[in-house]
């Protein structure tokens, strides 16, 4: 079914005239002339459906004459998924350089597996139980299809002998 929507704007629409037109233009007489003044732009717009079927075509769904069929809205983009959070990933980390008393470290996953700085805590785990190691939290800077960068507050020896990074859902 084809809709179109009609919004009202302001304009001005000569509907009719009583007296049939003369046949000739210089018999006609002098008509007065007919001024409209629109609406304020801001007075209330009203949305009509004008539906392109003959009258007596049956209504599917229940809709009569003047209404209106909103479909429903997509879900927004980036919406948080409705299941199960996954579960943490263990990823190495690939480089690691110095920036004043922090260091930054560069790990092995990105937007590929599902990674969002937004959306994820990742800590520094130990190499010998896989507990997180105190002061590993690492803060997300950004991330690529492959690889993420963030910062840490561990020094570049204690990340070597720990090279590995929980990445867990918040």
């Amino acid at each position: 079914m084809r809709r179109r929507l009609a919004f009202a704007t302001p304009f001005v629409l000569v509907v009719g005239c009583k007296a049939p037109a003369p046949a000739h233009p210089e018999e006609a007489e002098e008509a007065p002339v007919v001024v409209a003044i629109p609406e304020p732009i801001d007075a209330a717009v009203a949305e009509v459906a004008v539906i392109d079927a003959p009258v007596d075509a049956p209504m599917d769904a229940g809709l009569g004459p003047g209404t209106t069929w909103n479909p429903p809205r997509p879900p927004p983009p980036n919406r948080m998924p409705t299941g199960n959070p996954p579960g943490p990933m263990r990823v190495r980390i690939l480089d690691i350089s110095i920036d004043g008393d922090k260091t930054i470290i560069t790990i092995g996953a990105g937007t590929a597996k599902g990674i969002d700085p937004k959306r994820y805590d990742v800590r520094v785990i130990a190499a010998d139980g896989g507990k997180p190691v105190r002061g590993g939290e690492v803060t997300l800077i950004r991330c690529t299809e492959r690889t993420c960068v963030g910062k840490v507050k561990l020094g570049p020896d204690e990340l070597r002998m720990n090279p590995e990074v929980e990445v867990r859902w918040r």
